[in-house]
Formats: structure tokens, C-alpha cells, sequence
């Protein structure tokens, strides 16, 4: 049996096997935190041949202090630098290991695009873009927008009384969070004001920075200079609402589609007369005159209302139609009949 003393050698060399890598895992990349920054969508930008990642700028006026803290592999030394808009050196610290420093000159302070570099052994590790404000600009956008919709941005401009690197070529809008969603030139509606109008159709339900930045008619670091950019906005990009469709027919009958405007025949309900009553065992003496009747034109029909007294009740039956016939007919006759019996009384009366 192996005794305790044989078995600690081998087990301190399986631990300090563990530990090595993980101490060689400490941090090897080199960053650069800013004040003041904002965030901004990550963009690569490309400096002295090489890429480099960027997600945030600073926006500074001549005059104004910027407070830096880098972080850096343990031990390394390196240097800060600032540069300027053609990459001129304008200050320069060295440095080792994580460190604060402090950038307040900005050489001839014309607005352009700066940045803050980390290099070391003749390499720059890392960039921190900053913009000498040579504008003003202020985003004005909804709060927020139904997907699908379309949204108008609004920026006011109004131009500083510095030395600019470039000249004025366009107002850019850009609307994202980790990354751009959107980027689009806004037009001048008027003097000072710029507007885009934007469709939400591709932007998912949520919030999204938003702003505005004037760029120059020169390229810096592979890009177009930055002159001026805003403060960061927003706008909630909110669920469509489901509208209930309006009643193409209000009013009209049930069965109707109001697709085709054609009705469907609804039943329409028979009313039956209500008998009127009348005073009990009441009588109906049809009163007979001598006057004679004058014949109707011939192929008019004729309609002989019939009474029935029910217990005193006068109900309506339903009208006969008889059909008039010609003077040779069995009605002509009798009719011929009546006139004659009513001459032959009156003449024995006068005798």
C-alpha cells in the first residue's frame, strides 16, 4: 500500500496543473471606459490597418475635461494616446497595468472626430472614438409607435461658431440598441430642421435608442466624420391593436351582408283584423230604394260584400268577385225583369 507521503507529490502537480491555465486565463484584452460617453449601436471602425469594435462615443466640447480608466492584461505597460482628426498626436501617457487618466487638450480644437487610443509595442490594442461638438442637435421622435406603422423624427440643428475639421454634408438618423436597425439621411424640411419618416414593419416589439448625427465630406478612420451627434432618445415600438370592423349597414335588416349589399328576405309577419263588436242582437236592414242602379261598363268586376250577424258580432267575410256580363246575359235579364214589375205597379196604381 502506497504510503501517504508518495501520494502528496502527485497530487499538489494535479492541482497546480488546474490552477496554471486558470491563471493564464486573466484578462488579455485592453478596453477604455470614458466620461462622459454614450452608447451607440457596436460599429467596426478600422484604425492603422486593423478593425476594431466600437459601441459607445464621446461627445465633448473644446474646453471639456474627459476622465478615462483603462483596463489591461496584468502587467503590461503601455500608452495612452490622443489623437485627432488625421490621426495627429496631441497628448500621450504611458502607463502600467489598469489606470485613470485625464485628456483636457484638444490641440486646435476644431470639431471633428478624436479618438483615445491604447498601444502597445507599437500596436494599438483598442479605440474610443470622441466628437468635438461643431453642432447642435436635438431628436424629437413619438414615444412610441404601433408595428407596422410608420414614425416621423424630428432633429433641430443649429450649427456652432467653431472651426470644423470637414464641411457639412448630410444629417443622419440611426435608430438600434446592440446593433444599427436602422440608419437613413434625413431630409431638410426646413431651415435648421431635418425629418425622416421610418416604417416599424421589420423592428420587433420594444424599446430602441434613437438619434442624429451630422457628418462631414471627409472620411476619418474609413468613415465619414462625425461633426456633431445628439443625445440618445427613444421609442417604444409597441403591438398593433386588433380594430373590431365597423357595420358597413348599420340599420339594416338581419341577413344582410354588408359584402354585396344585397338583403336577404326577412318573413313579414300576417296580421289578422281584430272583429269589432257592435251592440247585442243588433240587426242590419238593408234599405231598398226605387232609384235604379246604373250597370257597371261591361268587364268590370263587381264585389257584393256579405254580412254574418254571429250573436250580435258583425264579422267581415271574404268579397266576392262576381264578373259582370254582357246584355244577353241571365244578369241583364233579371235586372230587365225588376225595371218592369216596378212600371207595371206604378201604372196599376194610377188606375
Amino acid at each position: 500500500m502506497p504510503s501517504p507521503r508518495s501520494i502528496v507529490p502527485p497530487l499538489l502537480l494535479a492541482l497546480m496543473l488546474v490552477v496554471v491555465p486558470i491563471t493564464g486565463l486573466a484578462a488579455t484584452e485592453y478596453g477604455i471606459t470614458a466620461d462622459p460617453s454614450m452608447d451607440t449601436p457596436s460599429e467596426t471602425t478600422t484604425y492603422e490597418g486593423k478593425e476594431y469594435t466600437v459601441s459607445s462615443v464621446t461627445p465633448v466640447t473644446a474646453g471639456d475635461t474627459i476622465s478615462v480608466q483603462t483596463s489591461v492584461p496584468e502587467g503590461a505597460s503601455y500608452e495612452i494616446n490622443f489623437r485627432g482628426p488625421e490621426n495627429q498626436l496631441i497628448s500621450s501617457e504611458r502607463k502600467t497595468g489598469d489606470a485613470s487618466h485625464t485628456v483636457e487638450y484638444y490641440g486646435s480644437g476644431e470639431a471633428g472626430t478624436y479618438a483615445i487610443t491604447i498601444q502597445d509595442e507599437g500596436s494599438t490594442q483598442t479605440v474610443q472614438p470622441v466628437v468635438v461638438q461643431g453642432y447642435d442637435i436635438t431628436v424629437s421622435t413619438p414615444e412610441n409607435v404601433e408595428q407596422g406603422d410608420s414614425v416621423t423624427i424630428e432633429a433641430s440643428v443649429s450649427e456652432r461658431s467653431v472651426e470644423k475639421h470637414s464641411a457639412f454634408d448630410r444629417v443622419e438618423l440611426v435608430v438600434g440598441n446592440d446593433d444599427i436597425e436602422l440608419r437613413e439621411q434625413m431630409s431638410q424640411a426646413d431651415d435648421g430642421t431635418y425629418t425622416a419618416t421610418v416604417s416599424t414593419d421589420n423592428l420587433e416589439t420594444k424599446s430602441y435608442n434613437v438619434y442624429a448625427a451630422v457628418r462631414g465630406d471627409e472620411e476619418v478612420r474609413k468613415r465619414a466624420e462625425i461633426l456633431g451627434i445628439s443625445d440618445a432618445t427613444s421609442v417604444e415600438v409597441t403591438t398593433a391593436s386588433t380594430e373590431t370592423p365597423a357595420d358597413s349597414n348599420p340599420g339594416g335588416s338581419p341577413g344582410t351582408d354588408p359584402s354585396d349589399g344585397t338583403a336577404t328576405p326577412s318573413t313579414t309577419p300576417t296580421v289578422t283584423p281584430t272583429p269589432t263588436e257592435t251592440e247585442p242582437n243588433a240587426t242590419v236592414t238593408p234599405t231598398v230604394t226605387d232609384s235604379p242602379t246604373a250597370s257597371p261598363p261591361e268587364g268590370t268586376p263587381t264585389i257584393t260584400p256579405t254580412m254574418t250577424d254571429t250573436d250580435g258580432v258583425i264579422e267581415p267575410s271574404t268579397a266576392t268577385s262576381t264578373p259582370a256580363t254582357d246584355a244577353d246575359g241571365a244578369g241583364f235579364g233579371a235586372i230587365f225583369a225588376i225595371v218592369a214589375l216596378l212600371i207595371a205597379i206604378s201604372a196599376r196604381r194610377r188606375y
